[in-house]
């Protein structure tokens, strides 16, 4: 069982346990306040967002979302374990591999006073 720290925007600290190929327990820093949870139609666990991220949900794959080391399939179920969130994974194609999300490159910011033309 591998473990993965996940750190926020806040300086707080996740831990992603890849439990087996199939299955992640995604552990909540204890000194963050609150996870929103959200909920589709039918009332399934469709993404939770940790205070200070990441937000993570149905149509990511753990590769994008979390850590870079972990699987590259999508997480197809959600559910809600004793003081963690069960991810579970769908079966891998190694015919398609999903894409990682394009890199954003660092925009300029302007100084103080001065316009765009």
């Amino acid at each position: 069982m591998k473990q993965y720290s996940v750190y926020t925007r806040y300086g707080s600290k996740h831990i992603a346990k890849l439990i087996n190929e199939d299955t992640i327990h995604f552990y909540c820093d204890k000194n963050t306040s609150y996870c929103s949870v959200m909920n589709n139609e039918s009332g399934d666990i469709a993404a939770f967002d940790p205070e200070g991220g990441p937000f993570i949900a149905l149509w990511e794959t753990p590769q994008q979302a979390i850590h870079p080391d972990l699987p590259n399939r999508e997480i197809k179920e959600i559910q809600i374990g004793k003081g963690y969130y069960i991810l579970s994974l769908k079966e891998g194609n190694k015919e398609e591999p999903i894409k990682r999300k394009p890199k954003v490159k660092q925009q300029k910011l302007l100084k103080p006073g001065s316009r765009v033309v």
